[in-house]
């Protein structure tokens, strides 16, 4: 994906910028993902279940708790019952992966989920090229958050596993302080 919509973002500070396009550069480390998390405003969150197994992992059945219950309220058409249902088994395959600590199928599945949970909440839009810019003139922070989603798919196999449980952590976190 092209970040010229980062670089042509004149509504966006340019620590926020450097710290989109630096998260995904090839070399980034837990600092970068760190301060990612910071301007996501889940710093704090981040923090504490980084620095524990326990806190993750009851993450992870927040996550889920919270997920099943917005598909659950939101989802309420019935030609989308089997979308729905497929992304309920998708959920908790995914915090099966994740609390087992295969972390690089867990961001697969994460992103499928983020890309359901993006069609959940801009509907159409979320289909259109426009998405990123759209959700930036809407709240940044969300804006941010989309820019992470769209590009969990360009981590490289490289990438160490710590660094990848850390930037499925900060979504994670993300997502379960909306």
């Amino acid at each position: 994906m092209s970040t010229a919509i980062l670089h042509d973002a004149d509504f966006l500070p340019t620590e926020y910028k450097e710290s989109a396009l630096n998260l995904f550069r090839e070399g980034a480390g837990l600092d970068a993902i760190k301060k990612y998390a910071q301007l996501l405003g889940v710093e704090s969150a981040y923090e504490r279940n980084f620095s524990s197994d326990t806190e993750f992992q009851g993450l992870l059945q927040h996550f889920h708790k919270n997920s099943s219950l917005l598909i659950a309220k939101t989802w309420v058409d019935k030609a989308d019952k089997i979308r729905k249902e497929k992304i309920g088994a998708r959920i908790q395959t995914f915090v099966t992966k994740a609390g087992a600590g295969n972390y690089d199928n867990a961001l697969a599945d994460f992103g499928i989920i983020l890309e359901e949970f993006g069609f959940l909440f801009f509907g159409e839009q979320s289909k259109k090229t426009d998405l990123l810019e759209y959700a930036f003139r809407i709240d940044i922070q969300l804006g941010l958050f989309c820019w992470y989603g769209k590009h969990l798919a360009d981590i490289s196999p490289q990438a160490n596993f710590e660094f990848r449980r850390a930037l499925l952590l900060m979504g994670i976190c993300y997502l379960t302080s909306l």
